[in-house]
């Protein structure tokens, strides 16, 4: 695993509150899928990615 500082999609919000989730790894494929300038550094509270978590 790649870990790297956790961050969000700024379009999160947009979102089910219930679906807002934050990355931490360079492999997740949702999670690279979001633009660096769409990023925001943290969890904003939200859970971990369940992709994040099975490259664990």
């Amino acid at each position: 695993m790649a870990e790297v500082s956790t961050f969000y999609s700024v379009n999160e919000a947009k979102r089910p509150a219930s679906e807002r989730r934050y990355h931490d790894n360079d492999k997740c494929g949702p999670g690279s899928e979001i633009k660096l300038e769409d990023r925001q550094v943290g969890t904003n509270g939200y859970d971990r990615s369940k992709d994040c978590q099975k490259l664990d």
